[in-house]
């Protein structure tokens, strides 16, 4: 099972995906794609279009160095949607790859607080 993990252990202390996976918690749109490999997995105008309503709920590292993000997005008062990606990084920024998507029928719970601190079973 994943474990929720701060930022610097969850990325091996790659700066693209440290910086990446902080400015998401921030929601900081412009240092998600500045902090981006413009060139390999999800383009940026992707990923904001699929994030537009979201907040990183969790981030999620494994022995084997993996890292993974999820992000809670409302869709109306009585739906949500998650959105989880795998994060790495290349020689020139993190690369997102989006790898599932679902939609529910109860409503998003609120943010909080930082997504490094949510265990989310």
């Amino acid at each position: 099972m994943l474990a929720a993990t701060s930022p610097a252990t969850a990325a091996g202390e790659s700066e693209p995906v440290v910086a990446f996976l902080m400015a998401a918690d921030a929601g900081n749109t412009e240092g998600m794609v500045a902090a981006m490999n413009p060139n390999e997995g999800a383009s940026a105008k992707t990923l904001l279009t699929k994030l537009d309503g979201c907040y990183l709920r969790a981030v999620f590292g494994n022995p084997e160095g993996e890292i993974k993000a999820a992000w809670m997005c409302t869709e109306g008062k009585k739906r949500s949607r998650v959105v989880l990606a795998n994060i790495s990084a290349s020689e020139k920024g993190a690369v997102v790859e989006i790898v599932r998507e679902d939609r529910n029928d109860r409503p998003a719970p609120p943010r909080t607080g930082p997504a490094f601190d949510n265990e989310v079973g």
